[in-house]
């Protein structure tokens, strides 16, 4: 007497494993792709951000006889964007209300980075703005801009240093030079 095997229709559980390996292995793929886009993205965003700030800084000036906002001691950053009170930005020295409504004529409602970097446990937001002067009773003729972009090396802005910062972030500093 013959016994007939049918053969079951289905997977084994090593080829169901390699499968979820496989998919497993692809999402990895597809989330650090995302990441990155969104790194960029907001990099990008940020550094829309500093070009405004440039032309409001620039009409400022045109407006002034060539000179730049005169906040301050000489020896303070203005965290732009950002209301007084709150440090969002690294080495923010004092608060910025009078700059922010000094600016505000030339970009309106003073808009600010909601793109956290995170350094040494804390997270900066923002756009550092201070007057380059050697002397605090000198007019304001040049000023310099901070800011920090995630997973990147480079700032792509004319007339702008780089430098590392925090790996893997940027320190990106804009010189006004006239």
């Amino acid at each position: 007497m013959f016994h007939s095997r049918t053969k079951e229709s289905g997977f084994t559980l090593i080829e169901l494993l390699v499968v979820i390996a496989i998919i497993g292995l692809l999402a990895a793929i597809i989330f650090a792709s995302l990441e990155s886009a969104r790194d960029r993205a907001n990099n990008s965003a940020k550094t829309q951000l500093v070009s405004q700030y440039i032309r409001a800084l620039e009409l400022y000036a045109t407006d002034n006889n060539g000179y730049y906002p005169n906040i301050g001691d000489g020896n303070n950053n203005y965290c732009l964007g950002e209301t007084n009170g709150v440090d969002k930005c690294q080495y923010n020295k004092s608060g910025n209300d009078t700059l922010i409504s000094v600016l505000d004529k030339y970009i309106p409602g003073v808009p600010n980075s909601t793109t956290p970097v995170p350094y040494l446990g804390r997270d900066y937001y923002g756009i550092t703005y201070a007057c380059d002067r050697s002397d605090i009773s000198d007019p304001c003729n040049n000023y310099i801009l901070t800011w920090y972009l995630v997973n990147t090396n480079g700032c792509n802005l004319d007339r702008t240093a780089y430098t590392f910062g925090f790996l893997p972030n940027a320190t990106c500093t804009y010189f006004s030079d006239k």
